[in-house]
C-alpha cells in the first residue's frame, strides 16, 4: 500500500464531461495521471444537466475507463469531487454588522457573521441557491482590513461574495450522483478553483479579468486588490459559432470539424481561401469572425456591469476553456482591449498524463488542486488494491485492463474436516512433510493490512 492520495474530479460541461485522477503526496505534490471524457451535446445545456439518464450513462463510462487505466487499476473509485457551474451563476454581495464592547475579534465571530449573512441573503435571492461564500472585505471600527481575526474593535462590518445559481444546477448533479455507486466529497465552484490555480498573486492584487470560454457559456471573473469583485456567466460560447456555420447547409458535427480545422476569428482580407467539403473557407470565417466579435464585446461589457474600467485590470485578461483553441480568438480580444492577454495554465502540477495540459482541461485540473488542499491526510478517492494473498488463498493479477483472480483452497485451520489417521509414531519423511505443511498454513493465515475507509466530509466554497 503506497502513501499517495488518489484524487478524482468530475467536470460537467455543455459539450463534454471530463473526469480526471491525480495522485498527491507531501513530497511530490499533485500529479495528473489520467483524464477521460464523454460528449454530452444536448444532454447538458448551458452547464445544467437536462437528461439525467443520458448523463448518468456517460459518467459511468468515464469512471469505468478511469478505473481501467494501468496507473489506477485494480483500485476502484469510491468517491470524487464535482464541479458546479452554469448559466445562472453569479456573485451577490451581502453585508452584515455586529456591535459589541471592545474585544478581540475571533474566528468564531467571523463564522457566526458568515452564517448570519447567508441566512439573511436566502430571503433576498428568491429562486437562487447559495453554492459558495467568499469574504469580500471587513471594516473594523470603520477601518478596512482583509484579516480581521486578532483585531481589537467594538464594531465590525463584513461583506461577502455569495456565489449563487438556480437550484437545479446543483440539484440535478445530486440526482445524478445518487445513481452512481460513488460518494461526493464536495461540490466546488469551478470559476473559483480556476482562479486559485491560474492567477498569480500579482494579477489578483493589481486587477485582472479571468475568462473561461466554454461551449455554451462564458464565465467572467474580475479580481482587484486580491478580492473577487464580480462574477457572471454569459449564455454564449464556441458552440454558437458552430451553429452559425451550419447555415452553410451542413450538419453541426461537420460544422464543428470545419471550425476546428480552418476556423479563424481574426481572418484578414489578404488570407487565401481554400475549399473544405466544397465550402469556401472565406464564407466559413465570415461567420466565425462575426460571432467571435460579438462574444468578445459581451465579455468586455462585463467591466461596465462591474462598475470597472480597463484601467482597473492592469494585469490583463487571462483566458481558459476549450473555446480559446479557436484560431485568432485572442487577437479579437486584442482589438477591443489593449492590455496584456495570456492563456491560463497551471504550473504547480506535474502532468504525467500530458493530455491534461491542454487549456480546455484547466477547470478539471484546478479542481484536483483544490481537492488536494482540503482532503484529509491519509484519505483517498480510490480504494486500495487487494493484497496479493488472503485467508482463502485468493490472488489478483492485472495485465493492462484485464483482471484475473485465481483461487487456491486454504489449508484447514484445525483439520476437523479431514479424517483423523490412526495414531502412530511418524517417520522421518512424515515429519519433514508435516513441517512443510505447517509453514504453508502459517503463510495463508497471515493477517492482511487494513484499509483506511474514513468518509470525506463535504467541502464547498465556504
Amino acid at each position: 500500500m503506497d502513501n499517495k492520495q488518489y484524487i478524482v474530479a468530475l467536470e460537467i460541461g455543455s459539450s463534454k464531461i471530463v473526469g480526471a485522477i491525480a495522485t498527491h503526496s507531501a513530497l511530490a505534490g499533485v500529479s495528473v495521471v489520467a483524464v477521460e471524457e464523454e460528449s454530452v451535446v444536448d444532454c447538458v445545456r448551458y452547464g445544467v444537466i437536462q437528461n439525467i439518464e443520458e448523463v448518468n450513462t456517460r459518467v459511468g463510462r468515464i469512471i469505468h475507463k478511469l478505473e481501467n487505466r494501468a496507473v489506477v487499476a485494480p483500485r476502484k473509485i469510491k468517491s470524487l469531487y464535482v464541479g458546479v457551474q452554469g448559466r445562472s451563476m453569479h456573485n451577490y454581495v451581502a453585508q452584515v454588522s455586529k456591535q459589541f464592547t471592545e474585544t478581540t475579534i475571533t474566528e468564531k465571530v467571523i463564522d457566526e457573521m458568515k452564517t448570519e449573512c447567508r441566512e439573511i441573503a436566502k430571503k433576498q435571492i428568491d429562486g437562487f441557491e447559495i453554492v459558495g461564500t467568499i469574504p469580500r472585505k471587513y471594516l473594523v471600527d470603520k477601518t478596512e482590513t482583509q484579516k480581521p481575526v486578532g483585531t481589537l474593535g467594538s464594531s465590525i462590518d463584513a461583506y461577502f461574495n455569495l456565489i449563487i445559481a438556480k437550484p437545479q444546477v446543483r440539484g440535478n448533479i445530486r440526482r445524478l450522483m445518487e445513481k452512481q455507486q460513488v460518494d461526493v466529497n464536495g461540490y466546488f465552484v469551478v470559476p473559483n478553483c480556476v482562479a486559485e490555480a491560474v492567477l498569480s498573486n500579482e494579477e489578483r492584487r493589481l486587477g485582472c479579468m479571468l475568462v473561461d470560454f466554454g461551449a455554451e457559456t462564458t464565465t467572467v471573473s474580475i479580481y482587484k486588490n486580491d478580492v473577487l469583485i464580480y462574477l457572471a456567466t454569459i449564455p454564449v460560447g464556441s458552440r454558437n459559432i458552430t451553429k452559425d456555420i451550419t447555415a452553410l447547409n451542413i450538419l453541426e458535427e461537420r460544422a464543428e470539424e470545419i471550425k476546428k480545422s480552418v476556423g479563424n476569428a481574426n481572418v484578414q482580407p489578404s488570407d487565401k481561401s481554400v475549399l473544405i467539403y466544397d465550402i469556401n473557407s472565406g464564407d466559413i470565417n465570415n461567420y466565425v469572425a462575426a460571432r467571435s466579435g460579438e462574444i468578445v464585446a459581451n465579455i468586455m461589457a462585463q467591466l461596465e456591469y462591474a462598475k470597472c474600467t480597463v484601467e482597473d485590470i492592469p494585469a490583463g485578461i487571462i483566458i481558459v476553456g476549450g473555446g480559446v483553441k479557436l484560431k485568432g480568438f485572442a487577437d479579437v480580444i486584442a482589438t477591443q482591449y489593449k492590455g496584456k492577454i495570456r492563456e491560463g495554465n497551471i504550473d504547480s502540477v506535474d502532468f504525467t498524463n500530458t493530455k491534461a495540459q491542454g487549456v480546455e482541461y484547466v477547470p478539471v485540473v484546478s479542481m484536483l488542486c483544490r481537492a488536494a488542499r482540503v482532503m484529509k491526510a491519509g484519505a483517498s478517492c480510490c480504494s486500495e488494491p487487494p493484497s496479493t494473498g488472503d485467508a482463502t488463498g485468493d490472488a489478483t493479477t492485472t495485465t493492462g485492463s484485464t483482471t484475473t483472480t485465481t483461487t487456491t483452497p486454504a489449508t484447514p485451520a484445525n483439520g476437523d474436516d479431514e479424517k483423523k489417521p490412526k495414531k502412530k509414531s511418524p517417520g522421518k519423511i512424515a515429519t519433514l512433510f508435516g513441517s512443510i505443511k505447517t509453514k504453508v498454513a502459517n503463510i495463508f493465515e497471515e493477517p492482511e493490512e487494513g484499509e483506511d475507509e474514513d468518509d470525506e466530509e463535504d467541502n464547498n466554497d465556504e
